[in-house]
């Protein structure tokens, strides 16, 4: 069994895991390897991409949520795609990116696209397209949200994830900390002063990125996490 298939009764505290992360990711975001431009690398801090793992993993197995469908804005090669899938087992999932060949390896993001009960929608996430088609294919229990970066994109993805995300679900948004071009730091700013929250952020990297979790109907599951049971402890 490999490291991502073995969550089928809760967490595990596992270093195997962390270590998996670290050798996908470069290591200016806390990875094991060095950016080789082949673009198969991971583009998540491993520790918060752990914590988020493992919060997922508390929820669906501590509070009995069920994580069935999942949405994700932003595919890139897919890679954290299929880790999602293959610890939270979704049952079905969607994915929407504009899919922009540069940077990345066509060899991976061929790879995740396999052995899923996946729709692909290939198009702008602000385009009335999208939006009926996930309207359609509405509701999501988790949606996460790495797409676009400037400021009208990220708000735009959330306000259509209100709009699809169930009646209890999970919204996680990535590059909450990261530094400008990228705006999702305004946007983070504005969701914690409206919605309860969760977020990890490893600061100690040179790149910075942090994941934000809203709660939408799950409130009172947010409020009864551990934050010491967590690797990013610190918050801003």
């Amino acid at each position: 069994m490999s490291v991502l298939d073995r969550y089928n009764g809760g967490w595990i505290e596992d270093d195997q895991l962390i270590m998996f992360l670290r050798d996908l990711s470069n290591i200016e975001i806390g990875g094991n390897r060095i950016y080789d431009g082949q673009g198969t690398h991971f583009m998540q801090n491993p520790n918060e991409f752990m914590d988020l793992l493992h919060f997922l993993l508390l929820m669906k197995f501590k509070f009995k949520f069920r994580f069935d469908r999942f949405l994700e804005f932003g595919w890139s090669t897919g890679i954290s795609h299929t880790i999602l899938t293959k610890v939270l087992k979704f049952t079905e999932s969607v994915a929407v990116d504009l899919v922009v060949p540069s940077g990345i390896n066509t060899g991976t993001f061929l790879a995740n696209l396999r052995f899923k009960n996946l729709t692909f929608i290939a198009n702008d996430s602000k385009s009335e397209f999208t939006l009926n088609k996930l309207q359609l294919l509405a509701p999501f229990d988790f949606v996460f949200i790495d797409g676009g970066h400037d400021y009208l994109t990220a708000r735009s993805d959330f306000e259509l994830a209100l709009k699809v995300v169930g009646e209890k679900g999970v919204i996680a948004l990535h590059d909450i900390y990261a530094i400008a071009p990228c705006e999702v730091d305004k946007l983070w700013a504005e969701i914690k002063s409206e919605y309860c929250t969760y977020e990890f952020y490893d600061n100690r990297q040179t790149i910075k990125y942090g994941i934000g979790l809203v709660a939408i109907g799950v409130e009172n599951e947010f409020l009864q996490m551990n934050k010491e049971s967590f690797r990013c402890k610190e918050t801003i």
